[in-house]
């Protein structure tokens, strides 16, 4: 894309974002101003969003819901948080009973410079792959330390972790879901395609129905 097409697109996708024009969720999942940052989405925050749209609408990023049915406190509350994420991923269940129960294991310490906290779950979680921006294709992979951040997050951050980490976990304020992302880098090594039995999914063992 030429210099010219970039600016456009990111004068288009900042004046977006500010409007309102994607759901607020779906935003703060990949990054939520917050703390010490303007309130006002700048065009450093509309490159990494479209960078991250792309690559998840393309199927470069793969994503796996957790619904724990709680949202974060603040980020420092760290007890009040590990309570709360342990007893929502403790009451996650398979609608399916040919599908593997999985266990977690969540660490937090919320430092300002290094990821919040780590997630992992085991044997595997299944996560759904995008292309044209509907879900195509889901795979089983391994969450093995993957660094979760709790709240706001700069949109740099989120841009760093995945190039270098490969994989993130995304507890918003205000949101009820972790949102695990895996670059292809990450997930094309370690899928395991298995068949998905129809309308099976993960959800909270009070909710499933």
């Amino acid at each position: 894309m030429r210099d010219r097409d970039w600016a456009a697109l990111l004068i288009e996708t900042v004046t977006k974002l500010n409007d309102g024009f994607w759901e607020q969720e779906y935003v703060d999942f990949f990054f939520q101003k917050g703390g010490w940052m303007d309130s006002a989405y700048t065009l450093q925050d509309a490159y990494a969003f479209c960078l991250l749209h792309h690559d998840l609408g393309a199927g470069n990023l793969v994503a796996c819901d957790l619904h724990i049915g709680e949202s974060p406190s603040a980020d420092t509350q760290i007890e009040v948080n590990l309570c709360k994420l342990r007893k929502g991923l403790r009451d996650l269940v398979h609608t399916s009973e040919s599908l593997p129960q999985p266990t977690f294991d969540v660490r937090l310490w919320c430092g300002t410079q290094d990821e919040d906290g780590a997630l992992s779950a085991f044997p595997y979680l299944s996560f759904r792959r995008f292309l044209n921006g509907e879900p195509k294709e889901t795979f089983w992979l391994p969450v093995d330390n993957v660094p979760l951040e709790v709240g706001s997050q700069s949109a740099a951050k989120t841009l760093i972790q995945l190039r270098s980490r490969g994989s993130l976990a995304r507890w918003p304020y205000g949101s009820d879901t972790i949102r695990i992302f895996m670059g292809s880098d990450t997930w094309k090594p370690a899928c395991r395609q298995f068949p998905y039995p129809s309308g099976a999914r993960l959800c909270n063992a009070a909710s499933c129905h």
